[in-house]
């Protein structure tokens, strides 16, 4: 039984760690056109999921954006994770930049995210299968009644 805790977390690279513990079985590569047009290449390998077998309940709030998103859209499809919080802040879109003649750089929207047969999120984010609002000033604390929920769902 595993509690992810993704509030007030604003994104970062999770997403290969998402295919890696959601859908492991054989072979993973993730692609991202990045850094000045060049490759990123992510391998993993593995005889199962990571998080396989086990059951997951993920933690999310407003403030749960991006990758967290991507994160929480892919153990929800292949887990089955319950998701417990608030809706997320609804980060769907990710940006590119290219440099310009004089030298000046024009930042873009190159693109949105979409995890398995999902709609993207872009500005409605991820409704929490149980919905529990709290001050973010409370996580951690023995007032945070999102983890108790939590901890009850995994019983």
């Amino acid at each position: 039984k595993i509690v992810v805790d993704l509030r007030d977390n604003s994104g970062g690279e999770v997403v290969a760690v998402a295919d890696m513990v959601a859908e492991c079985a054989g072979y993973i590569k993730i692609i991202e056109n990045r850094y000045h047009g060049e490759d990123v290449v992510v391998e993993q390998s593995c005889d199962e999921p990571y998080f396989g077998g086990k059951q997951v309940v993920l933690l999310v709030n407003g403030m749960s954006a991006s990758a967290s998103e991507i994160f929480t859209a892919a153990l929800k499809q292949s887990l089955d994770a319950t998701i417990v919080g608030t809706t997320t802040y609804g980060k769907g879109v990710f940006q590119e930049e290219a440099v310009l003649s004089d030298g000046g750089t024009l930042h873009y929207t190159a693109g949105y995210f979409t995890v398995g047969d999902w709609d993207c999120w872009q500005g409605v984010g991820i409704s929490p299968d149980v919905e529990i609002d709290m001050d973010s000033s409370l996580i951690g604390t023995d007032d945070d009644i999102q983890l108790q929920k939590a901890l009850e769902i995994l019983g």
